[in-house]
């Protein structure tokens, strides 16, 4: 195309060729700024994709240690009640925890107030729990391997031994024996 050529574009003029290379030049220009614009927005959307990917593993990561923090704050709290009923060993309180999760869900009072009605009354206690609560662990009237009471015989109450009946309940069976034992020392001094 000649630069004096009409292209019915111009209104009949016709434009010199360093004005249509300017043209083509912006025009160019352009679209390798919108094509650098696009490789832009691509990367910086590849970018927040990561980073929420990122962001999403962290948030996974904050709600594993916020489950975590509520499992030892439950552990604690559970300790506390125990230790304010008197029991500080560990095991035990694993075990009232355990005693208290086989209760019926209806009507369940927490686990410091359980603890606190077994030690009020430690013949409601679960069995597995009673001991540390002051009472035996079962209620059986015999046991065919132990007699109960004191047995024929002489028998020697020390202190560590009234302090094991005392432990397991069966003071009340020696009572009488350990009367007689205590007065029969006195008596022969």
């Amino acid at each position: 195309m000649a630069d004096d050529e009409d292209t019915g574009d111009t209104g009949g003029k016709t434009v010199p060729y360093e004005k249509f290379a300017a043209s083509r030049r912006e025009r160019a220009e352009a679209l390798q700024r919108a094509a650098d614009a696009e490789a832009a927005v691509s990367a910086a959307a590849a970018e927040v994709a990561a980073l929420r990917t990122s962001v999403g593993g962290y948030e996974a990561q904050i709600e594993a240690a916020r489950q975590e923090a509520a499992r030892y704050q439950a552990d604690l709290d559970r300790f506390r009640a125990g230790v304010a009923v008197g029991i500080t060993d560990p095991e035990v309180i694993e075990a009232a925890v355990w005693a208290h999760g086989k209760l019926p869900e209806e009507g369940r009072p927490d686990f410091a107030a359980a603890l606190a009605a077994w030690k009020e009354a430690p013949d409601t206690a679960p069995v597995v729990v009673r001991p540390f609560f002051g009472t035996t662990a079962t209620t059986r009237t015999s046991d065919p391997a132990k007699p109960k009471g004191p047995t024929s015989g002489a028998q020697t109450y020390t202190p560590d031994r009234i302090a094991a009946l005392i432990a397991s309940g069966e003071y009340a069976q020696h009572r009488d024996a350990i009367a007689a034992q205590m007065a029969a020392e006195r008596g022969g001094r």
